[in-house]
């Protein structure tokens, strides 16, 4: 029985080892996890197995009944579940590795559904960009409570691929995010998103404070990181409001963007702009990449 045990683990490898490769990113976490959970559930059984014959063996070499065959036997299976347990365990602990800097990412059109409530909230005929030239991407980002999350941003499509490594990078470094939904969510409204320390990115809207300029964040071009944390700063106002307290930005914060931070160094070394190197305001939450390589003026528009 044993034997056969062994067998099966080894063909439920192979199995989930292709499932694992022809699946999509997102379902190949899930197969991650059934086949991190059924390995840790045969340990267990393993193990309980051993220490109930070792456990009976000594019950019964106390009561003086001579059971040479059964000790036979249970050095005989000792082995073999030393055996399982020898296989079984590397898979483990490559299993656990691979769940912790377990990455993922999937990009596509944006979804008929999803479309539909962009076109109520954050998109209209007038905007710059049609929907088909943004990207919708399902990604996982490492939260604030120190665990793995799934969230989605919406951006150019030219800027998608590289967008998802970034985010793998920032990821892989356990730079906190609070959450990560799209800005339908908030029926487009900034300063409710930023209030919940929301990062998004496409939101057809114009500059704040500029009426007649489309933000880059119109063309998918822009992202705002915990923007509660590391708030829109103009003068003596500060967006959003409950964000006062962040504003002195020598303190340490979870989730904070600063020019010595590795989110900071990792954006502009891509080209990003970062606003929190402008002069007019100071937009701490902001990173933004312009097409053919234009820059915003740091001084104002």
């Amino acid at each position: 029985m044993a034997w056969l045990l062994l067998i099966l683990a080894g063909l439920f490898e192979v199995v989930c080892h292709y499932r694992f490769e022809t699946k999509s990113s997102l379902e190949r976490m899930r197969i991650g996890f059934v086949y991190n959970s059924t390995i840790l559930v045969g340990k267990a059984l393993i193990f309980c197995a051993s220490l109930l014959r070792y456990f009976l063996y000594t019950a019964l070499r106390c009561l003086k009944i001579k059971a040479f065959r059964l000790k036979l036997a249970n050095y005989k299976q000792t082995l073999i579940h030393f055996a399982l347990f020898m296989v079984f365990f590397p898979v483990l602990i490559y299993a656990h590795e691979t769940a912790k800097q377990g990455f993922e990412s999937h990009v596509s059109l944006i979804p008929p559904a999803v479309q539909k409530r962009i076109k109520m909230y954050t998109w209209h005929k007038d905007c710059p960009l049609p929907l088909k030239d943004l990207r919708y991407i399902k990604l996982s980002y490492w939260g604030f409570d120190k665990k793995t999350h799934f969230g989605v941003l919406i951006v150019n499509k030219s800027l998608a691929k590289e967008v998802v490594q970034i985010f793998k990078s920032l990821y892989l470094q356990h730079f906190p995010i609070e959450q990560m939904q799209t800005m339908d969510a908030f029926k487009g409204n900034d300063d409710v998103a930023m209030a919940a320390n929301n990062t998004s990115a496409f939101n057809c809207r114009p500059v704040t404070g500029h009426p007649g300029i489309f933000s880059q964040h119109s063309y998918g071009r822009a992202i705002d990181i915990n923007p509660k944390i590391n708030p829109y700063v103009s003068g003596k106002r500060v967006t959003p409001r409950s964000s006062t307290k962040f504003v002195d930005r020598k303190k340490n914060y979870p989730g904070k963007i600063t020019k010595d931070s590795f989110i900071y160094k990792l954006f502009t070394q891509n080209g990003w702009d970062w606003g929190g190197n402008w002069y007019d305001v100071q937009d701490y939450q902001h990173f933004e990449k312009r097409a053919h390589g234009a820059k915003r003026n740091p001084y104002g528009y």
